[in-house]
């Protein structure tokens, strides 16, 4: 059979082609030469239909094809290499493997072998794999063309479809990077022959995200002819669960191992600080943290303090930041670890609005994420245990949890440990110590009797040494002739026959020594033992004896009882004495039979004498026996008499100075009785006086402007000026009642240097011109003006009060001539204020005259000038209460100086604006204002509506409170009242708080001859807008209304 014969009448499909290239020398397409009659069936077309044509004209879906096929062919046709694949033609449903060679450049040879009776084989073989939900893969190694099966995608949580384009790109995309080296690897040996079978586990990205393990095998199953690996085939299987099953065993393991060695860490350590810190950095071995820390409340429990932390590489410790921290700025933060709650923050800035406090405060350290848990001890929060990072944020994973709460559980048995040693520690120190210093000789004897330790005092105060007295019998501590008698009484005592043994001891040096020994029974170094413990009593002897004396010779009724039955067992002569019964009648009886007390009174005595061990100075009645009550100071205290506790009491005999203290408080209640209606009288007199002179200088103010007669003018200018001297005697008096009747109050307030002077300098200007005396004296002023801004603290109203009265006696004595004002600030913080005059002067002789009550220069001034000589006596005195002093310069004919020097405290210096000079008054316009005049006087009624009328106002009148408040009911349309505070009926302070509860707007002026402050003050309280003192002044008066009606 010739060549031609044997390629066409051969079972396989057989092709000859020539690549078509184009101007760049790439394959473009290629052409059909020859072919047998296999080839045509296998791709459905005859051969006159085949021969000279190119592929893309046969197959018009070429392009279309996975594999660039034209791609494939030319480069082996170029190259004069060869390929081999598989290829499925769905016409004849079978499956071909296709060889393709070069014989000579750009001609290539395809033969197509029919493999379908093999691909069916493995295609039962993958339904097979399919069932068992396994991967398949096969690729061609060659050509890149690569399969998988549904499975394969599904492990990665993905379908086929989703997947394609699909080549051996697929598998590198979704494997791991550290994993893929490794496999690459594998599958070289394999390929090498190294290995029959390429086998790995390795992870690959799930849909989800998640890395996912799969076991992947296979194995070379075609080789090209050059015996290349041409075929490999392969199954992956999900071993996930294996692989996290041994991930999480591997995990215990290592945390375990951890355990045990941080364990063993704290069971062997000396110094468990050290032991924190070493456990910290085995810790960080197992977790992704940037610091590892302790947090420990301190003792206040009101702050913590960071006491134990570990850095990872490259961050910066924050232990010296974070000590004695205020609880109170982690609220969030507190609350959750007194819950016992665990805090886990996976990213700091998305914690909750209420937790603002504390993320500022971790985002200060550059804190992304943290674990933090709470450490208790004995149900008490003790502090705790956290990670942080400061890398990135993200989620802690439950070994992190178990971690932290194991390292939580271990710490605080750790810490208990230490705790407890620490106890234990100081226990045995104390012990130690209480051994040492109990100032009792301590002896711990055996079952023998025989001494296996003594204390310091047995050393010391005995004289003995261990090696004097260990393992010898105690016994021999007792002089000779006592011994058997002593081995009886111990004997007694350890079967509990007997509490104390009262024979004396030896020291060392054979000084006898009175004490009284108690023993008991115990454990030593946890063996049987008896503790004998001897009190040194000589003192105590001693000072039985002394106490004896003591108790029987005190002057003070003094007892002793029984502090639980209360039953007396001795009592002292005075007792019996003082209170006339025998020893018999009282020894044995109850002690608060004989005392006055109310019972509740007398359990909480009683109470307080056990809690405190005394009472003091409780005031009480004790009975005597004729049935006399004494007023007694009873004062009791616990004692101790050997090994037994009693009451002592003392009672001092306080009858008589009871009764003096009574008689004291009935003096008093009188005194205060008649301070009471001293007042009362005072103010009486007060009111009763300034009425009718209200009335004197009111109307002759008045009369001037109603006559042009002149001798009426001049008469009643008289009038006026006698009131007005009148008015003066009678403020003196008052103020001279006043200052003895009490002591003067200081009332400091702040006010500037500016207002004290323009207040004084209005004073000086308007009793000069009440005085007539304008055209004759000349009034000069001068103050510092680096003073006139400055505010002081002082009391205002005395000051104007003493230095009113020195320019009252300035204008009154000067006639003709000039008055000056000056402030001045001297150097030592004193304000000065001088008054000078050229007024008649005082003679030498009476300079200190003039300071005393009642008196003057001489009597033919006081007749001359009138008055009664106290108003430079109570400045004098209310210039000593304020800490200053008056000064008087003077010569006689001459004038004199008077300077008020008192100290001050300087408040500010701020300037403010100038004062406003005083104008005089006009007389308001008030047409339309109604105002209201409350008054009983008719006299006053008139008085006070012809000073009203040049204002045009319209008046009403009412003739007592209750008046006014019909009026008022009916007309409550009122623009202002004037209200008498003393009237029938209901007075003017009534009548105001009446008038409150209907109008609280309606301006209110109290009318009022009382003078003394504390009237003023009631009336202002009660709810009056502003006072004017009678007699009334019309300046004053228009001033007033001015400011309340004329806004």
């Amino acid at each position: 059979m010739n060549k031609d014969n044997f390629l066409k009448n051969s079972p396989l499909g057989y092709a000859l082609h020539k690549t078509i290239l184009n101007e760049n020398g790439n394959p473009i397409d290629y052409e059909f030469i020859e072919v047998n009659e296999t080839f045509e069936r296998i791709i459905g077309q005859e051969e006159v239909k085949l021969l000279g044509k190119t592929a893309r004209a046969v197959i018009p879906d070429i392009e279309k094809s996975e594999v660039d096929w034209i791609d494939v062919y030319g480069k082996v046709a170029l190259s004069g290499s060869s390929a081999t694949f598989k290829k499925y033609y769905e016409s004849l449903d079978k499956y071909y493997n296709v060889q393709v060679y070069s014989p000579e450049r750009l001609y290539f040879i395809t033969v197509f072998t029919d493999i379908t009776e093999t691909v069916s084989q493995k295609t039962k073989l993958y339904q097979i794999i399919n069932n068992a939900k396994v991967g398949t893969w096969e690729w061609n190694i060659e050509t890149g063309e690569t399969v998988f099966n549904e499975q394969w995608a599904k492990i990665i949580g993905y379908t086929l479809e989703e997947l394609a384009p699909i080549s051996i790109d697929t598998w590198s995309k979704f494997a791991h990077p550290e994993d893929l080296e490794k496999s690459n690897a594998i599958l070289n040996a394999h390929f090498e022959g190294e290995c029959d079978l390429y086998e790995c586990e390795v992870r690959m990205r799930h849909k989800n995200g998640d890395w996912v393990w799969v076991q992947d095998s296979g194995k070379i199953t075609e080789w090209t002819d050059r015996g290349k690996p041409l075929i490999i085939s392969g199954i992956h299987r999900d071993i996930t669960k294996r692989k996290i099953s041994e991930l999480e065993l591997n995990q215990k393991y290592e945390i375990e191992k951890l355990l045990s060695e941080i364990s063993s860490e704290f069971i062997h350590t000396k110094n468990i600080d050290t032991s924190i810190k070493n456990s910290f950095g085995k810790l960080a071995s197992q977790i992704h943290a940037s610091r590892i820390y302790f947090f420990m409340l301190n003792s206040d429990e009101e702050t913590m303090s960071n006491t134990h932390e570990w850095c990872a590489e490259g961050v910066t410790p924050e232990i010296d930041n974070l000590q004695d921290l205020p609880l109170s700025i982690f609220p969030w933060w507190m609350k959750k670890l007194r819950n016992d709650e665990i805090i886990n923050i996976p990213d700091v800035s998305l914690m909750p609005p209420e937790a603002l406090a504390e993320q500022e405060i971790l985002e200060s350290q550059d804190i992304k994420s943290l674990l933090v848990l709470p450490v208790y001890i004995e149900n008490r929060l003790y502090g705790f245990i956290g990670f942080d990072n400061i890398v990135s944020s993200g989620n802690w994973t439950g070994k992190d949890t178990q971690l932290l709460r194991l390292l939580s559980d271990i710490l605080s048995n750790a810490i208990v440990r230490k705790l407890n040693e620490e106890e234990l520690k100081k226990s045995y120190n104390n012990l130690r110590n209480y051994f040492d210093l109990n100032t009792d000789f301590v002896f711990i004897l055996n079952e023998k009797g025989e001494i296996i330790a003594i204390n310091k005092q047995v050393r010391e105060k005995l004289g003995y040494s261990e090696e004097d007295l260990l393992g010898k019998s105690v016994l021999l501590l007792h002089p000779e002739e006592v011994r058997e008698e002593a081995g009886q009484i111990v004997e007694d005592m350890i079967n509990d026959r007997r509490g104390s043994c009262p024979l004396p001891i030896m020291a060392k040096d054979g000084t006898r020594i009175l004490v009284e020994t108690m023993v008991k029974k115990g454990f030593w170094n946890e063996k049987p033992a008896m503790f004998g413990i001897s009190k040194d009593i000589s003192e105590i002897k001693l000072s039985e004896e002394k106490f004896s004396k003591i108790f029987h010779n005190s002057p003070e009724m003094t007892g002793l009882s029984n502090l639980t039955t209360g039953e007396y067992i001795e009592v002292n002569k005075a007792f019996y004495t003082k209170l006339g019964y025998t020893p018999e009648e009282v020894i044995g009886k109850q002690a608060y039979s004989l005392v006055k007390l109310d019972k509740n009174f007398r359990d909480r005595i009683i109470s307080e004498l056990k809690e405190k061990g005394s009472v003091k100075n409780i005031e009480t009645i004790m009975h005597a026996k004729d049935g006399k009550e004494l007023n007694v100071l009873l004062s009791a205290s616990i004692i101790q008499i050997l090994d037994r506790t009693y009451n002592l009491t003392i009672a001092s005999d306080i009858t008589e100075s009871v009764k003096t203290k009574q008689e004291l408080i009935q003096a008093k209640e009188k005194a205060e009785e008649s301070d009471r209606l001293k007042s009362a009288f005072l103010a009486t007199m007060n009111h009763e006086l300034r009425t009718p002179l209200n009335h004197i200088l009111g109307f002759s103010a008045l009369l001037p402007d109603m006559t042009d007669d002149e001798s009426i003018i001049e008469f009643s200018g008289m009038i006026h000026d006698s009131g007005s001297n009148l008015l003066n005697i009678i403020e003196d008096i008052f103020d001279l009642a006043i200052v003895e009747q009490s002591e003067i109050k200081i009332r400091e307030n702040e006010v500037y240097i500016r207002d004290i002077y323009t207040e004084l300098k209005k004073q000086l200007q308007e009793v000069l011109s009440e005085s007539g005396k304008g055209e004759d004296i000349h009034l000069n002023y001068k103050i510092d003006s680096s003073i006139v801004t400055m505010q002081i603290i002082t009391d205002t109203p005395k000051v104007m009060q003493v230095v009113s009265n020195i320019i009252k006696n300035a204008v009154k004595y000067t006639h003709k001539g000039e008055i000056s004002l000056s402030l001045v600030l001297e150097e030592d913080h004193h304000l000065s204020i001088k008054v000078k005059d050229t007024g008649i002067g005082i003679p030498e002789d009476k300079l200190k005259v003039i300071f005393e009550f009642f008196r003057q220069v001489d009597d033919s001034h006081t007749r001359k000038y009138g008055g009664v000589g106290i108003g430079l006596a109570i400045s004098q005195r209310i210039a000593n209460v304020i800490g200053g002093t008056i000064k008087v310069e003077s010569e006689l004919g001459i004038g004199s100086e008077f300077t008020l020097s008192f100290p001050i405290t300087i408040h500010d210096t701020n300037i403010l604006n100038s004062p406003k000079e005083n104008s005089s008054f006009a007389v308001p316009d008030l047409s339309g204002k109604k105002i209201l005049i409350v008054e009983d006087d008719p006299i006053g009624i008139g008085m006070i509506a012809n000073i009203l009328k040049p204002t045009n106002c319209q008046i009403r009148n009412a003739v007592n409170g209750q008046d006014a408040v019909d009026i008022l009911k009916e007309r409550p349309d009122l623009d202002l009242i004037l209200m008498d505070l003393k009237m029938p009926v209901m007075d003017g302070f009534e009548t105001t708080q009446a008038i409150r509860k209907m109008l609280l707007d309606l301006p209110i002026i109290a009318l009022t001859a009382y003078s003394l402050q504390k009237d003023k003050l009631k009336a202002l309280d009660v709810g009056c807008n502003d006072i004017i003192t009678k007699p009334i002044k019309k300046e004053i008066m228009f001033k007033k209304l001015q400011d309340f009606l004329i806004k």
